[in-house]
């Protein structure tokens, strides 16, 4: 095996790791609470696995990190 054969297969587990880890966290049971804003997150909103801000907070957060 080369060095270009050895530098993807790190970077093939780096990203299997990193895919493991997002599933993991999505597989968790969704806060009560927003983590940002301490507001009770709305009981169907967390329905979904993972949820940890309300609405509100959670695209404030996803424009924060389009800007990044």
């Amino acid at each position: 095996m080369d060095a270009i054969d050895e530098a993807a297969e790190r970077e093939q587990q780096h990203r299997d790791a990193i895919l493991a880890a997002r599933r993991a966290e999505q597989e968790k049971p969704s806060e009560h609470y927003c983590t940002d804003c301490a507001e009770e997150i709305p009981e169907m909103r967390r329905e979904i696995p993972g949820v940890t801000r309300c609405v509100e907070c959670q695209s404030m957060y996803e424009a924060r990190e389009a800007r990044k």
